[in-house]
């Protein structure tokens, strides 16, 4: 079992259904993973922009092993889909209203990876030996039907409905 923080998820999160998704795949890591496994789930960061301003953000999920690195997950819920003409990444909720997402899943996945390993780099107890560092996005409701939905990025980085419901695998 692995080791989650939080250890479990509280009643805020859990009465609200806007985090159904990222329920689901806290519950998934916590019992399938191996305890080789740290989960950490809704860590936020803040950094600032070249011109000195400041940004935040939030990383859904990091996953951290030993041996295998860091995996930094975006979780969306819903039908997600994919605009190719307007570059558009959406989803359809429960209530079948859209809504469109100001950046792809996939850049906001990166973005998190970049500025949370730029500050972990910069901690006294880092190793000094590389480590790997990866991250992906899983869409807990939506099939792989609609293959353009990638929008230019490799199949490998998504986790779609199927593949979630296989399980996690060390």
């Amino acid at each position: 079992m692995a080791k989650c923080t939080p250890i479990e998820l509280p009643n805020w999160v859990l009465q609200d259904e806007r985090r159904s998704a990222e329920i689901k795949v806290f519950e998934k890591c916590a019992a399938e993973l191996s305890d080789d496994w740290h989960v950490f789930y809704s860590r936020p960061w803040w950094g600032l922009n070249e011109g000195g301003g400041e940004k935040d953000g939030e990383a859904d999920f990091i996953l951290a092993h030993h041996e295998l690195g860091i995996l930094f997950l975006e979780v969306k819920g819903g039908q997600i889909s994919y605009d190719e003409k307007k570059d558009q990444w959406s989803s359809r909720d429960r209530h079948g209203i859209n809504h469109n997402f100001k950046r792809s899943p996939v850049q906001q996945a990166v973005s998190c990876k970049h500025e949370l390993m730029a500050k972990f780099k910069k901690s006294k107890k880092w190793p000094s030996q590389r480590v790997l560092a990866h991250h992906g996005v899983i869409f807990v409701d939506t099939s792989e039907a609609n293959v353009k939905m990638l929008g230019g990025y490799e199949r490998e980085i998504f986790c779609f409905s199927k593949d979630f419901e296989r399980g996690f695998h060390d």
